[in-house]
Order: C-alpha cells, then sequence, then structure tokens
C-alpha cells in the first residue's frame, strides 16, 4: 500500500474566562474545528440523510462526513464507519497546565485533507467570538505553526488579513510521509505508550494477546484511511488477515481505563468514550512490521481518533542489545576459587612468627 501525506498545522490561543477543565481536550478541538467548518465554509442544502448536497466538494463534508464512504459502498465495501482524514492533536488526559488561559493544540490532515491547511486556519479564527468550550467567552488566536515552524503571529498581523496566505504558502511545503521505522533485524522488545486514549474495542479472542490486538487495530486503520483517501487501485481491495503473532511475547502490561463523557448537539444526547491509557511492551520480530509502524506514528491505531484518541508512541528497548551482545559468564566463573585449609595455627597466621630467641 501507498502511504498518505500529512500534515500537521499548531494553534495557540488565549482564553477569555473560563478555560476548559476538561480532563482530555481531543473532542473540545473536533467541536471547534466542526462548527468553524460549518460557520465558514458549509451553507449548503442537506440530502435527505441530513449530509451536505455538495459532498467531497465541501470542505466540511470531506472531513466530517464522510462522502468518501459511498463510494466504496458502490464498490462493495460495507462499512459501519470509515476513518475521518483528521486527527486533534492534544495534551494527554489529566495534563496540568501551568497557564490555564493559553492553550496550544493540532490538528493532522492526511491524504488530499492536507489541502485543506488554510481553510482549517479559517474555522478556528473564525469561532473566536464563540468561545473554546462550553465555560469560556471568547479567545483569541495568538499563533499559528506548521512544520516546526511560527508561519504566522498575531502581533504581526493584528487584523489576521495575511492568515490564510501565510498557512497556504508554507503547508505546501510541508507535506510529508510518515518516515522510515529503524528497527533491529532480530526479535526486540518494543513499548507501546497510548499517549492519548486508545480504543481497541471489545477483545476478540485472548485479551491478554495484546500483540494481536494492538497489530490487528494498527493494520484494518491503516487499510481503511489508505483503501478511502488514495486512487482505489493503489490499495489491496480486500481488509488484510490478521497477523500471526505467535512468536510473540507480552512482557509488561500498565494500563488503565479511560471514559470520556460528553453532550453532542449533532446526536441531541450524551456519548460516551471508553479507551484505555498506560503502556504494553511486547517482545517480538518487529523489524517484520517497520512499515505498520511508521503508518502507527502517522495515523494512530484503534477508533475514534476524530477525537483525539489512538496517538500511540512506540519506542525500541534497546538494552535487549546489550543483553544479547554481551553473553552470560559461565556459572563456574562466578564461584569463588576453594580456599587451601592450611596446618599453620591461627594466632601464627595472623601475628606472624615470633622472633627466634637468643642463644644463651
Amino acid at each position: 500500500m501507498r502511504a498518505l501525506p500529512s500534515l500537521d498545522i499548531y494553534f495557540t490561543i488565549r482564553v477569555e474566562g473560563e478555560a476548559p477543565d476538561l480532563p482530555f481536550l481531543g473532542p473540545t478541538v473536533r467541536g471547534l474545528l466542526g462548527y468553524g467548518l460549518r460557520q465558514t465554509c458549509c451553507g449548503h442544502d442537506a440530502d435527505d440523510d441530513g449530509r451536505c448536497r455538495m459532498g467531497d466538494t465541501c470542505s466540511y463534508a470531506y472531513l466530517f462526513e464522510g462522502p468518501l464512504q459511498q463510494r466504496m459502498k458502490s464498490d462493495r465495501l460495507e462499512l459501519d464507519a470509515l476513518p475521518q482524514p483528521f486527527i486533534p492533536l492534544v495534551d494527554p488526559p489529566f495534563t496540568v497546565r501551568k497557564a490555564q488561559q493559553r492553550i496550544t493544540f493540532g490538528v493532522r490532515l492526511l491524504g488530499a485533507a492536507t489541502g485543506l491547511a488554510s481553510e482549517v486556519a479559517t474555522a478556528i479564527i473564525a469561532r473566536e467570538p464563540f468561545g473554546f468550550g462550553s465555560r469560556s467567552k471568547g479567545f483569541s488566536l495568538e499563533s499559528v505553526g506548521i512544520g516546526g515552524a511560527v508561519v504566522w503571529t498575531r502581533n504581526a498581523d493584528p487584523a489576521a488579513d495575511e492568515l490564510q496566505n501565510c498557512v497556504k504558502y508554507q503547508s505546501t511545503r510541508s507535506i510529508a510521509l510518515p518516515a522510515p521505522r529503524a528497527i533491529p533485524t532480530q526479535s526486540c522488545t518494543l513499548h507501546w505508550k497510548f499517549a492519548t486514549p486508545l480504543a481497541l474495542g471489545a477483545p476478540i479472542g485472548n485479551a491478554d494477546n495484546w500483540a494481536r490486538r494492538l497489530l490487528d487495530a494498527a493494520t484494518r486503520r491503516r487499510w481503511l484511511l489508505e483503501r478511502a483517501y488514495q486512487a482505489p487501485s493503489a490499495a489491496p481491495h480486500h481488509p488484510p488477515r490478521s497477523i500471526d503473532t505467535v512468536e510473540f511475547a507480552t512482557r509488561s502490561v500498565k494500563v488503565e481505563p479511560f471514559r470520556f463523557e460528553r453532550r453532542s448537539t449533532r446526536h441531541g444526547g450524551l456519548v460516551v468514550l471508553n479507551g484505555m491509557i498506560g503502556s504494553v511492551s511486547i517482545h517480538g520480530p518487529w523489524h517484520r512490521h517497520a512499515d505498520l509502524l511508521s503508518a502507527v506514528d502517522c495515523y494512530g491505531a484503534g477508533q475514534f481518533n476524530s477525537f483525539g484518541f489512538g496517538q500511540v508512541l512506540t519506542e525500541v528497548d534497546h538494552s535487549d542489545e546489550y543483553l544479547e551482545a554481551v553473553p552470560p559468564r559461565s556459572p563456574r566463573a562466578l564461584v569463588e576459587p576453594p580456599r587451601i585449609r592450611s596446618n599453620v595455627p591461627r594466632w601464627v597466621r595472623l601475628r606472624g612468627v615470633p622472633p627466634p630467641k637468643p642463644i644463651q
């Protein structure tokens, strides 16, 4: 499969009034972007299903309503839900912020959505009078960053006249493909850290087979994204099979459940999102899946990714390489050599032989 390009755009805002005190800001960022796009680019009529009639020519519909899912149905691929081509980039749950009024968050755009960076920036700044979350009175966009560089500041452009041009110019130069991963060619231990909550759904089979659960979640999300958001001929038609994980062994599991409730205007009720936070260490032949690990770094894994879930960090435990490079010492070398017993009295060994007596 061909990897999707991606673009990360970051926003720093100063909140007026009370900032959100939620344990996790992913759904708040999603709502901010969605309402902003509806306000700035989607005043179109809805079809019988309540979706925008403009389909994927509307930026809001392309990012949020998944018009491409209709195309996949025509290709005889029935799906319950299609991943959306963006990911909110937010702090881990329960992050303590030094300055509550200043908040930085990002949006990762995938595939053709990378061309919508300027529309995303316009959508964010359009929501200034309405606030960030339900508690604030408003906010001010202070700066925008792309590719690790600040491309726009409010101080330099108080009226925000150059915001779109600055974002559009830099975004075309900062689109990147997933970076290749350097994985040891022998089996090693890989730490999976769930930077944001990870939702894997109900376990199929052995719930303790973490390698199977993680690899299946990552493989399925990768296939769905690359199948939907690039040319159909560039990705396999059928979903991938489960990966054989008989050679993998779970070394440690430190996870706890995470539950997040949010009020949805669209659904008219309370929506509950469940996931896990923590880390898992697994030993196995990870070099066979280096491409998939690169995809995980960019696409994330699991469900609810458009709410900020599923950002996973993977790191090789290089102490395994040291243990394999230095062979263990022989047990015989660890045993102290036997002591030779002496027939000399102990007081002689301690004080030495007394001097000879003078001859009378």
